[in-house]
């Protein structure tokens, strides 16, 4: 099944307490969707779309937003193409790999939470803190 697209006008901005945005990587920073994407084409995706996404990740760590990525790519897949593309050093916060469980990626950054691994938003922090962005609605419930 397709993920249906959104409805534009139904998107807000962010808000003040947003403290930290994850990422997908594949169909989100790169270009071709996971069941699409060509790991020998992943480093050459994000290294094309730099600089639309440069400015912006720029933006948000400048509004000092932590950003990370969480994704079913591995770690070191993200890493290298973050690294060609010049962007490694616009992700502060986690870089998840392999990240697939039962209750999507929603359900590993509520655990993360829970597990402090997300340190920049201090002990206490809630899921309402954190903005995922991914190309796959099936990944929010």
């Amino acid at each position: 099944p397709d993920t249906p697209d959104p409805v534009r006008n139904e998107l807000t901005i962010v808000d003040g307490s947003v403290a930290a945005v994850m990422f997908d990587f594949d169909g989100t920073l790169t270009a071709s969707p996971g069941d699409t994407a060509q790991r020998c084409r992943k480093q050459a995706e994000l290294v094309e779309r730099s600089p639309m996404l440069g400015p912006r990740l720029r933006a948000l760590r400048e509004a000092s937003l932590t950003l990370g990525i969480i994704s079913k790519s591995t770690e070191n897949t993200i890493r290298a193409a973050l690294d060609e593309a010049g962007m490694a050093e616009l992700f502060d916060g986690p870089v998840i790999g392999k990240a697939v469980g039962f209750e999507g990626k929603a359900g590993i950054i509520e655990e993360m939470l829970r597990a402090g691994g997300l340190r920049p938003l201090g002990a206490g922090a809630s899921l309402q803190q954190v903005l995922l962005v991914d190309d796959d609605v099936r990944e929010l419930e």
